[in-house]
């Protein structure tokens, strides 16, 4: 096998393109918000809304485009998720109506679907019958850093070229690297191995198990929470005085504490310590948000990130992990799409929901609410492995 052949080779390209493009198509948006709403002067709900459409149109598009990924591979999918998203982010720079913001980042959506995780965990899958915990924790490494290094990056963009600017020239980031790096990657969907492990499973036959609702239903309750939190975390600490650029810094942190769930996630491998540190992280994001909320100091928004930044930082590759260990088979994206889902879909309302909760009560009380609902997730998580090694006992 040449080096470029080379999985592991492969799979560093293929990480560096999520890199830049979370950087571009997602973070941006928790910096791009407060400069665009003082410019324009429209009402946050507006804001949010667009992103809660994005999230939206991202989760609705998932299990159909798992569909074709099944089918026809992802290389021109995911090609014309990139090429497209990067008119999305010039256009979204141009917008001077409301209607217009909205209708854009609709289609965002649907670009970042076609070009982040969802395709890369099936090529992680195809490409790492074995050892596949690893590969996701080098992948998802890399989409890590896109919130430390991407956060202040917009901030300084938006600093010094206004965030129409930043927007722009994070479109040209995109255009030079996420776009070659994907013309690298391999085209020949045949090309691509079958897992060793595993059976095919019709949809209906996985719908009936007891073992997806719980998962699906653990992985939305966590989704919410590590969503609404991070999105409402630049605007939560400049309400509390905090400079934009102190709270851009601090929410580019929960990324990199969030590099060591990730770390320990790929240390655990597929087997009992793959749900055993889920459950854990999981839960502790719901401590986070406690510190964070008892201690309204600089001091408790580093520890929330610390805390929190541990269960954000797993809650892809986990998700991705369980779901292949599973029901891994020739239809694994057409599966993975359906199941992301619920959790997609919580995603996408959680920012909108956020606001209107918080014009009620507050962002504070609304974080308090949030909180308990990773604790929650985490529970059925685990109760989803006792559910299925019980039904497997009294199967044999």
């Amino acid at each position: 096998m040449t080096k470029g052949n080379d999985p592991w080779a492969r799979l560093v390209r293929l990480a560096l393109q999520q890199l830049v493009s979370w950087g571009g198509l997602y973070y941006t948006f928790s910096v791009i918000q407060v400069p665009m709403q003082a410019e324009l002067g429209w009402d946050p709900s507006v804001i949010s809304a667009g992103f809660s459409l994005t999230l939206l149109c991202y989760a609705l598009s998932g299990p159909f485009l798992g569909w074709l990924f099944d089918r026809f591979g992802t290389w021109v999918l995911m090609l014309s998720g990139a090429v497209l998203g990067i008119g999305m982010l010039v256009l979204w720079s141009l917008v001077q109506h409301p209607a217009v913001y909205l209708g854009v980042m609709s289609l965002m959506g649907i670009c970042m679907a076609g070009c982040l995780y969802e395709p890369a965990f099936y090529l992680v899958a195809k490409w790492f019958p074995a050892r596949r915990a690893p590969a996701l924790t080098l992948l998802t490494f890399f989409g890590a850093l896109a919130s430390p290094i991407f956060l202040p990056l917009t901030e300084r963009l938006v600093e010094g070229q206004g965030w129409r600017g930043a927007l722009q020239w994070l479109s040209v980031g995109l255009l030079v690297v996420a776009v070659p790096l994907l013309l690298s990657l391999p085209r020949a969907h045949d090309w691509l191995p079958a897992p060793k492990e595993g059976h095919p499973l019709q949809l209906r036959q996985v719908l009936k198990e007891s073992r997806f609702w719980r998962l699906q239903i653990g992985f939305i309750l966590i989704s919410i929470t590590a969503i609404a939190i991070p999105v409402s975390f630049v605007p939560f600490l400049v309400a509390r005085g905090e400079s934009l650029r102190f709270a851009a810094q601090c929410a580019g942190s929960i990324a990199i504490f969030g590099i060591v769930g990730r770390l320990s996630f790929g240390r655990a491998g597929d087997g009992r310590g793959l749900d055993v540190l889920s459950t854990v992280f999981f839960g502790l994001m719901t401590l986070g948000v406690w510190v964070l909320l008892s201690l309204p100091t600089a001091k408790g928004a580093y520890l929330f990130a610390a805390i929190f930044g541990l269960g954000y930082g797993a809650l892809w590759p986990s998700r991705a992990a369980l779901v292949a260990r599973a029901w891994s088979g020739p239809t694994l994206a057409t599966l993975a799409g359906v199941f992301a889902l619920g959790p997609n879909l919580a995603k996408a309302g959680a920012p909108f929901l956020t606001v209107l909760i918080a014009t009620g009560i507050g962002l504070e009380t609304t974080f308090l609410v949030l909180s308990p609902l990773p604790l929650l997730g985490a529970v059925l998580i685990w109760s989803a492995r006792v559910s299925h090694q019980r039904n497997f006992r009294s199967s044999e």
